[in-house]
Parts: C-alpha cells; structure tokens; sequence
C-alpha cells in the first residue's frame, strides 16, 4: 500500500514568548518576545482547522465508549457529534482524532490481555494496575518471576528514576534496578505511572516491595517522591543522584573552586566531624549565604558518603537502561509493543549476566601483585568484574 506523503505545514516562524524564573528576584520575568510572523495568519473560518485547536475532550471520549458498546462504529459516532454540534468546525476534532483515541482505549485492553497470559506461563509473574474516575487505566507494575528472584537476593539497593512521555500515553515510565554479584545493572520491575503525585508514588512502592524492603534507595530529588520514600520506607536511607546534585551545585554556583570544595564534601568519604568542618571552612572562605545553600545543608544526610549503596550513587544505572528502550521503541507504540520491547531488553540484560557467570567460572582474573596469597583469596570470594572493580 502506497502512504500519499504528508504536506510540509511548518514555517519556521521564531515567533516566541519565553518565561523565566529569576532566583535573585524571586519573580518570573519576560527572557524573549519575538511577534513576527513567517507566514500569513489564519483567517477566523480556518482557525478550527488548526492542529492546535483541536482537542478530544474526557467527555468525548466518554460519550464514544459508551456508544461502541451498543456496536455502533467509529465514524458513526463521529456523525452523530457532527449532528450534535450542527456543523463540522464546531466538534473542535477530526474524525482522525477520534479513531485515534478509541484505538489507545483498545490498546490499553490488549496489554492487560496479554499480562494475563503471562501470568498462566509464569506462576510467579506479577501484575497490578489502577483505574481513574473514568474506568481508564491509570497506574501499571509488572515484574516477572526472575526479577522477584533477583530483588529478593539482592535487592538491599534500590535505583529508580523515571522516563519521560516515550509512549503514546504521555505516561511517565518508572524503572526499578539494582546491581548483581558482577556490578552490573539487574531490573527489580517496571511501572507506568498516571501522575507523579505521593499518592501515585506511594501505591508504586507498595505494590513493588513485596515482603522486602530496601536498605537504601538511590533517586533523584522530587519532593513528592521524598514524602512517599518517607512513608512506606521509614528505615531506609534516600539518597539524592549525585550527578542530579552536582549539576544543581553548576547551575546555582558560578565559580569552579566551590564546586571542587563541593564536589569533596559529597565525594571525600569525610566523616560527620570532618564534613562540618569542611563545610564551614567553605561558607566562611567564599562568604555562601541564601536559602539554597541553605537547604543542601539540611539535606546532607541524603547526598553525603557513609551509606551502604552498593557502589551506586547515581541514576546512572536507570538511565542506561531508559536508553536502550529508547533505541527500541517508537511514541506511538501500542502499550503491549511497548511492554514487550521491555521485555526484550530485559533478555539482553540477563543474556549478559549467563555470559558474566560463564567467563568467571571458566576463567581467571591475571595476578598482578607480590601478595599473591591474597588476590589467591579475592578470586574466591569475588567475581572477576568484582575484581577489577576492587584493584
């Protein structure tokens, strides 16, 4: 089947009106207006004809469900809010639209359809999800028997991080890993998410955890993220992605030499005593004063060393498995094509952990110093990627 190629609609019109908030004047203040057009304008009967006035409202969307259940098609539908409205311009969508949002409604039934499966091949695959007001799916966990393996043995870590608008859904994609006996990245399991409020992040750790709870969690700073943390996981030590705090410390301090005495508050393994030393030789030294520095110092517990992580303080682990969905995935994915692109990558992971066993069990790590007897002893107890981490 041959696609008529789609009409070129962009001008590259500069027009712009940018808003930036300015911390010393506490205020948001006007950074860019540009009001020149590169084309003509809209005259007013064409303005419905514009793809940013189009929208299919909940109610439209409502109102089509309910009329498919008594078996009356799409485009049948779309006729009768035609009638409803009296003209065309006055539905405020095309019939694309509509066919579009009642085939997301039927993606979202062929996922749940297919975990259901799932979970008859494998006894221990686990999947939750919630409704909205609207019957429509809102939150998704799932986690297969392999991953529940996984986080009950090594799951005193927990790193997750969330992915942006990568699906059709605009659902934010939350990734759960921790670090196997070879340093590499492990998936604990996955969640789409309908917001990123505490109650949304709440029932995420709560249906996630099952009977085990982390030792500490490595996460970005989100403040509702923090309240749910606090909640369901009172005992655990949060700490804050040092790459997410180093790039704060950039963006708020304009000089190298602060960022290098930061840099080893976070990064020397100081002790508490050393660190408020430290700290005040800073602030005295280059005079820091303000609400920001102010609020890193009550958040010291959560981005200074003296934690058991794992060797992990950053994201970074999430981000490069958000990576490789990346690579595999298109925005307008079906839910389930989306799950199993998930799945996909999650066999690449696993295939490289058999080869992680394969190579310590067949192989051994070169002995490169005079204390022989000890490497001797190493090579024992740790894996060859271990190791290498540990020279």
């Amino acid at each position: 089947m041959v696609h008529t190629p789609r009409k070129e609609t962009r001008e590259n019109c500069h027009t712009a009106f940018v808003v930036k908030y300015c911390l010393k004047r506490d205020a948001y203040i006007v950074n860019k207006f540009v009001k020149e057009h590169s084309h003509r304008l809209a005259n007013s009967h064409e303005v419905p004809f514009l793809r940013s006035h189009w929208c299919v409202t909940e109610s439209n969307i409502a109102q089509s469900i309910s009329i498919r259940k008594a078996s009356i098609k799409t485009n049948q539908t779309y006729d009768y809010m035609v009638n409803q409205a009296s003209v065309y311009v006055k539905v405020g969508f095309p019939s694309k639209d509509l066919y579009n949002m009642m085939d997301f409604e039927r993606r979202q039934v062929d996922a749940i359809s297919y975990m259901n499966a799932k979970a008859i091949a494998d006894l221990e695959f686990f999947c939750m999800f919630s409704v909205d007001e609207e019957n429509r799916l809102a939150n998704l966990f799932l986690r297969d028997s392999q991953s529940l393996h996984d986080y009950c043995c090594i799951g005193n870590v927990l790193i997750f991080d969330s992915m942006y608008k990568t699906n059709v859904y605009d659902k934010p994609l939350v990734v759960f890993v921790g670090v196997n006996n070879h340093n590499a990245t492990t998936v604990f399991g996955c969640t789409f998410l309908v917001d990123e409020t505490a109650d949304t992040y709440r029932w995420n750790f709560l249906t996630s955890v099952k009977d085990k709870k982390p030792v500490s969690i490595v996460a970005d700073g989100d403040e509702a993220m923090r309240v749910a943390i606090d909640e369901v996981f009172p005992d655990a030590h949060h700490h804050l992605c040092s790459w997410h705090i180093m790039r704060n410390v950039n963006s708020n301090v304009n000089n190298s030499k602060i960022v290098r005495e930061f840099s080893y508050c976070m990064h020397g393994g100081l002790t508490p005593v050393a660190f408020e030393q430290h700290w005040q030789h800073m602030i005295d030294a280059y005079d820091l004063k303000g609400d920001w520095i102010e609020m890193m110092y009550c958040k010291r517990k959560r981005w200074t060393e003296g934690h058991f992580f794992g060797g992990n303080t950053t994201t970074q682990r999430v981000e490069g498995m958000h990576k490789n969905l990346k690579d595999r995935i298109g925005r307008g994915m079906k839910l389930v094509e989306y799950i199993l692109q998930i799945e996909r990558s999650l066999l690449k992971l696993r295939n490289e952990n058999v080869k992680d066993d394969f190579d310590s069990n067949n192989s051994h790590a070169l002995l490169l110093t005079h204390l022989r007897s000890l490497e001797e002893h190493v090579a024992s107890i740790f894996t060859q990627n271990l190791q290498v981490d540990k020279k």
